[in-house]
């Protein structure tokens, strides 16, 4: 697994707006890994350039190739608000 992936117009457009106007910094973190592996870059240049861990990114990696952008855009669930 290299780290390369490709992304349709729509998931770019997804991603973008989640990191730029997302609530949930978790989810905009890996929104924002994944449009850099997208972009070309390695684990290496992204874990320096976002001060993030190789786990994260491998996380990223992993929920983005089983379901794509839903995966990555998806809160975990020990994040969802509870109702009251």
């Amino acid at each position: 697994m290299d780290g390369s992936i490709h992304l349709t117009a729509q998931e770019r457009k997804m991603l973008l707006q989640t990191y730029r106007s997302g609530a949930d910094l978790s989810v905009a973190r890996r929104a924002h890994n994944v449009l850099l592996l997208a972009h070309g870059l390695t684990w290496q240049q992204i874990k320096a350039v976002l001060f993030c861990s190789f786990d994260l990114i491998s996380t990223t990696l992993k929920l983005f190739t089983q379901k794509r952008v839903a995966a990555v855009l998806e809160q975990p669930a020990s994040q969802r608000p509870v109702a009251a």
